[in-house]
């Protein structure tokens, strides 16, 4: 557990750092530096990480689950099979943005749309203690076709980034919500949700301010992927341990 906390104390420490860098040299026209036909080499390498880590959480998952009466093992690999796409999305976005299509942006920016909407239904599901089917295909139909419905307004319409950004940040708002209300029923390995976003929220100023890229590469964003993939870690941690511990009362998996 202290391990646990000196390690989220050392990754908003960094946070902090890099705002403090953004006050100091913020420089919007700098570029970072391609390195051989990738175009932010920082950003793609920890994308691909966060593959990694979403690939291990997701068997480390399904090994938790097997032969055990666990309700939401079908939510959950949704969820993990909708972020294993976006991270490989946002890694392919990265190395190449294919102007003048942006089908690589648009698969980036498409996968942690939906990305979230599964975390979103997930997450209802899982503190509603949601189990018959047709509710949850009522659900997940209302979800599916607000989905279809931004992506045609998104494609077809007007590409908006600032509706995006607003609908993405309230969806992981409302997310983290859920898991805080889970917790607060005494759900204790909630905590690693609820963990996840305050790492995402102390990661926040490096997506907003800019700054020129440290040794040229690391920009902003890129160490904004790099706090992701701590978070990543942190939810999956949660599965695994709601996996074993649903239904046992001592370990207050309710």
């Amino acid at each position: 557990m202290y391990v646990n906390s000196l390690l989220l104390f050392a990754l908003v420490a960094v946070c902090l750092i890099c705002t403090v860098q953004c006050a100091i040299n913020p420089n919007p026209y700098l570029r970072v530096k391609q390195v051989w036909f990738i175009e932010e080499p920082a950003s793609a390498a920890f994308s691909f990480v966060g593959f990694i880590f979403h690939w291990k959480g997701f068997k480390r998952f399904q090994a938790a689950s097997h032969g055990r009466r666990y309700p939401f093992v079908q939510e959950y690999s949704f969820y993990s099979y909708a972020w294993l796409f976006l991270t490989l999305a946002s890694t392919a976005f990265h190395i190449h943005e294919d102007r003048p299509y942006f089908i690589t942006e648009k698969l980036d920016y498409f996968g942690v749309f939906v990305a979230l909407l599964v975390c979103v239904y997930s997450a209802i599901m899982r503190s509603f203690n949601i189990r018959d089917d047709r509710t949850k295909t009522i659900i997940g139909g209302v979800m599916s076709i607000y989905a279809l419905w931004f992506m045609y307004h998104m494609t077809f319409v007007l590409f908006d980034y600032g509706y995006h950004l607003k609908t993405c940040a309230g969806m992981l708002g409302l997310h983290g919500m859920f898991y805080i209300g889970l917790w607060l029923r005494g759900v204790s390995h909630a905590k690693y949700m609820v963990l996840g976003h305050l790492l995402f929220a102390a990661a926040s100023p490096l997506e907003i301010f800019d700054f020129a890229p440290i040794f040229g590469v690391f920009d902003g964003h890129s160490l904004w992927h790099f706090m992701g993939n701590f978070g990543a870690l942190l939810f999956n941690e949660y599965m695994v341990r709601d996996a074993k511990n649903y239904g046992s009362p001592s370990k207050l998996g309710v």
